[in-house]
């Protein structure tokens, strides 16, 4: 459960309904929408994420991701697992258990890393209010509130020069947040057109399919391989 709430920190801004604009609604409209207007014109959009509690030192990263789109193919690297969504498979590779899991082209799963990704409606959708906290060369920064949410806040920082919000803190209620209560979302290295190889999203990188039979291929070869079948 600890991992997946905090995949859903690294890949997913926010989820949820009802959002009305305290000060600073002008600024934040314009920055939320220049933030999509980029993800939805990236002809290859690359990313590295860093999740975790802040202390008394700072924000030390515990997980960090990788994360690569271009078009509707999506790779991420995340713990040390791999995983690619392309329009014909899916494959995830645990290199610490050596298991290769691969399926045919999986719309359930696509439609769940899709859900995953940086969405304007989602941010607009989470929150009763937003305010500007400040705003500074190269940096806007809000607060933004849901009483109805475990999230007591989201302090969000956007980065002019760049058009996206790279930093989040998440402040939870005492018994969510961990032992300092909060939680800092680190985005960095933001490309929206990497010129991707030929092989970054081909499922040759990671298994040979021939028929029924799937095998690792180069250093995974002794990997073991399951076929998951497609979800209804």
């Amino acid at each position: 459960m600890k991992h997946i709430k905090l995949i859903t920190l690294i890949v997913v801004f926010f989820t949820s309904a009802g959002f009305r604009w305290a000060g600073g609604k002008e600024m934040f409209i314009a920055d939320v929408n220049h933030m999509q207007d980029l993800l939805n014109n990236s002809t290859g959009l690359s990313m590295r994420v860093s999740v975790g509690n802040i202390s008394i030192s700072g924000a030390v990263p515990q997980v960090s991701a990788e994360v690569k789109r271009k078009g509707t193919e999506v790779y991420y690297k995340l713990m040390g697992n791999e995983y690619l969504f392309t329009n014909k498979h899916t494959v995830m590779v645990d290199h610490s258990k050596k298991l290769i899991a691969y399926s045919p082209a999986d719309p359930v799963y696509r439609n769940l890393v899709f859900s995953m990704l940086p969405s304007v409606d989602s941010v607009l959708r989470f929150f009763d209010s937003v305010s500007l906290k400040g705003s500074a060369k190269g940096e806007h920064r809000y607060m933004i509130y849901n009483k109805r949410s475990p999230i007591k806040s989201i302090e969000a920082f956007y980065n002019t020069e760049i058009g996206f919000f790279t930093k989040f803190i998440y402040e939870y209620d005492e018994e969510y947040g961990g032992d300092a209560g909060k939680i800092a979302v680190i985005y960095s290295d933001i490309n929206f057109n990497t010129k991707f190889s030929n092989l970054e999203f081909s499922v040759s990188r990671f298994v040979s399919v021939k028929g029924d039979q799937i095998m690792g291929v180069g250093a995974l070869s002794k990997y073991s391989v399951t076929k998951v079948p497609i979800q209804n």
